[in-house]
């Protein structure tokens, strides 16, 4: 307790010599901690600032990716549907003895459907089978292949 005495006394002395000192010193440390808080204020709303354009970029991305894997979808189920009615055709074809070019040629054209809904259908997996991994240095998205662990995780269970 003594030495609390001794630093009010000594504080009480100090204002006793100079106290014009107090007048002008007070109101620059008040500016001084108001300015630390107002300068804290403002770094934490720019880093707010950039987090929610860094998300929403994420999120432009990601928006960009599923509208992709959808196109590649709809392609998928086009050309499914134009492959059920070839092989209608080819199975006519066959039941009507068909010459055998009409045959070979039919069933070129099934192969390069049946192989362009193949592509479809991975390239629909492929971009939704990545996940995110940060911004690179030019500030572009970072992907990863979703490993098979965490496939519960970010795409949920499999029905």
């Amino acid at each position: 307790m003594g030495d609390f005495q001794n630093f009010l006394t000594k504080g009480a002395d100090f204002y006793l010599v100079a106290p014009s000192f107090f007048n002008w010193a007070a109101p620059i440390v008040v500016a001084t901690i108001g300015g630390l808080i107002w300068l804290a204020y403002w770094f934490g709303g720019k880093f707010a600032d950039s987090e929610i354009n860094g998300q929403l970029a994420h999120i432009a991305a990601l928006d960009q990716r599923v509208s992709f894997a959808k196109e590649q979808a709809e392609l998928s189920t086009k050309e499914a549907t134009d492959l059920r009615g070839q092989l209608d055709k080819l199975k006519s074809q066959i039941k009507a003895r068909a010459p055998l070019l009409e045959i070979q040629d039919s069933t070129t054209l099934i192969e390069g459907n049946v192989f362009r809904i193949i592509g479809a259908n991975t390239a629909a997996a492929e971009s939704l089978g990545h996940v995110s991994t940060g911004f690179d240095g030019q500030g572009r998205l970072k992907w990863r292949p979703i490993r098979p662990d965490e496939a519960d995780e970010l795409l949920g269970p499999k029905k």
